[in-house]
């Protein structure tokens, strides 16, 4: 029975990353999100209710579009099966695999909706350069909601301590030091999106725009917001990583140093990490 609830979960963190991908090609072409069918982009043919099963249909359909045979971007399964794996995560993380109590359920919905907009982040982020402010108005929103309920409810656990991940690092970095907090939850996390606003903030001042982005300066507050205190850590490795992908790209000669490449992508992807590990 367990094993059906987790497949169940699986599906439905697929069909939530179908959507995202509508969400993905839509939002930065200002399409409307909730109106008019799917459709293949090169062809514009409206696709078929069996056209549109999330990861099975591009398998049926072997990657191609079944009209003008285009190829379908990998983009569409990729999105589908990660967001299906993390929502599986996620409900693994706050369970602590001993199973689902009605509890758990303010936290999970409130955490599957955070990575959803994460994950329409970092693609939107990757291929046209910038982050939609209407998802960090809603993930921002819906996090200073949950912080404040939190506030009043004592049953209602939080989300995104303790990570693995900041642990694991702790022990090795000297960073580890930094451990500036509040004693209040809300306001921890309320002082941690003002520092994240103001890092990328000054680092905008600092190189007129040409190190960062605004996006990234948004984002910075709703990393705030999820992450808390763990954000100088997350800051710390998503330079880290965004670093090494740079440094590998100019190597393997696909960017140049002059090349724009996105932050936002780093940033989500740690943030990721430090809510599901």
């Amino acid at each position: 029975m367990v094993y059906l609830i987790y497949v169940f979960l699986f599906l439905f963190g697929l069909c939530i990353g179908s959507f995202l991908n509508v969400i993905i090609y839509r939002l930065p072409r200002g399409l409307s999100i909730g109106k008019g069918r799917s459709f293949c982009p090169k062809c514009k043919k409206k696709l078929l209710w069996w056209e549109l099963i999330p990861l099975f249909s591009f398998i049926f359909l072997k990657g191609r579009c079944s009209k003008c045979k285009v190829k379908i971007s990998l983009q569409y399964p990729i999105v589908e099966l990660t967001t299906g794996i993390l929502f599986l995560l996620a409900f693994f993380r706050l369970t602590c695999g001993s199973g689902f109590m009605v509890r758990d359920l303010l936290p999970i919905i409130y955490v599957w909706t955070i990575i959803s907009i994460l994950i329409a982040i970092f693609f939107i982020d990757l291929k046209h350069y910038i982050i939609p402010d209407s998802l960090i108005i809603v993930g921002s929103a819906l996090s200073l909601i949950y912080l404040l309920m939190f506030q009043f409810f004592d049953n209602l656990q939080p989300v995104f301590y303790n990570s693995k991940i900041l642990i694991f690092f702790y022990r090795f970095l000297p960073i580890s030091s930094f451990k500036l907090q509040v004693s209040s939850l809300f306001l921890n996390h309320i002082l941690f999106a003002i520092i994240g606003g103001a890092f990328f903030g000054l680092i905008i001042l600092f190189t007129k725009g040409r190190g960062m982005g605004i996006g990234d300066m948004k984002f910075g507050v709703l990393m705030g917001l999820i992450l808390g205190s763990q954000l100088i850590m997350a800051l710390y490795l998503s330079f880290v990583s965004g670093a090494i992908v740079g440094i590998l790209l100019i190597l393997l000669k696909k960017k140049s140093l002059k090349s724009k490449v996105p932050f936002g992508p780093f940033l989500v992807g740690v943030t990721l990490l430090f809510m599901i590990l």
